[in-house]
């Protein structure tokens, strides 16, 4: 596992990498593409991609904040029984006990980013925490029959032992955290917007898979399941990243931080990796790979 760390102010920023780092061919992963991009990418970014391109690199981050004296958690990985004790373990190389979780706020309904709210024995995973979710992806999911059982075994007891709160847009959830929506890779998929001292980070909800898509916003991925949607959203999300001159955290690009800018005025965006990797001293769990990545069920 690689834990990245940012400051964005007085907030210190950990991205918590819990898959192994695959390679996918393009494919698989973006509705559309051409190999002339593919090439230009793995050009400029080798360590993102392979075969010229035609591979790419892909994993999955969750994300800790300790902010305002409090210390957030932004999604929770797969269940506890398949990686759980990775993030376990990512937490304790930052000396963090489930104990000392205060809030954990979960972007989109997809198990591999709500899966690990549970313990084994079906109860919440860090135990004084708020569970938080945007309001209009929470009854999405509630009401999905397609996903009746993931309900039943992620968000539907936290909310029976109320500990889920349904977020409005635009909610301030701790000083100088809000939500901001992100549709399109879900209904109401919703991403966070931190801002402290001058500087500022998006926490995206699956809004990028891969940093492809900061050049070519307009080619969705094959898991978002409103495809014009989406692109409309990631074009929004660029802007706003450009002209604020913010970080953004991704939660499937290997190194989870970049910020992104032009070669030219008039040159398209370009990603940029930010961030320091930190090297924890404690050994690692065994890490399951994910298999096939189907994002009908996560992502």
């Amino acid at each position: 596992m690689v834990i990245h760390h940012v400051q964005i102010g007085t907030a210190d920023l950990y991205a918590l990498q819990i898959w192994p780092v695959q390679q996918l061919p393009a494919a698989d992963v973006l509705r559309t593409h051409d190999e002339a991009a593919l090439a230009a990418h793995h050009a400029r970014h080798p360590a993102l991609s392979h075969r010229g391109g035609t591979l790419l690199n892909f994993t999955l981050h969750a994300f800790l904040i300790r902010h305002a004296g409090r210390t957030l958690l932004v999604d929770t990985g797969e269940p506890v029984t398949r990686n759980g004790a990775v993030l376990d373990w990512g937490l304790a190389a930052l000396g963090v006990t489930p104990d000392d979780i205060d809030l954990v706020f979960l972007t989109h309904r997809d198990d591999d980013h709500v899966g690990g709210v549970l313990t084994p024995g079906g109860q919440p995973r860090f135990p004084r925490a708020r569970y938080l979710m945007a309001r209009h992806e929470a009854e999405g999911f509630r009401a999905d029959p397609g996903r009746a059982d993931q309900w039943r075994t992620t968000l539907g007891p936290l909310q029976d032992a109320g500990r889920l709160d349904l977020l409005d847009d635009g909610a301030e959830i701790s000083p100088g955290l809000t939500t901001l929506p992100t549709p399109g890779h879900r209904p109401g998929a919703t991403s966070l917007y931190l801002q402290d001292g001058g500087h500022s980070a998006l926490l995206l909800a699956d809004t990028l898979h891969v940093p492809l898509q900061v050049t070519h916003p307009d080619w969705s991925s094959v898991w978002d399941a409103d495809p014009d949607q989406a692109a409309h959203t990631r074009t929004d999300v660029l802007t706003r990243a450009e002209t604020q001159g913010g970080l953004l955290a991704v939660p499937h690009i290997p190194g989870a931080f970049g910020t992104v800018h032009r070669d030219s005025a008039s040159g398209p965006l370009q990603w940029a990796p930010a961030g320091a990797v930190l090297t924890p001293a404690e050994p690692q769990p065994s890490v399951l790979a994910p298999g096939r990545v189907d994002h009908t069920g996560s992502g």
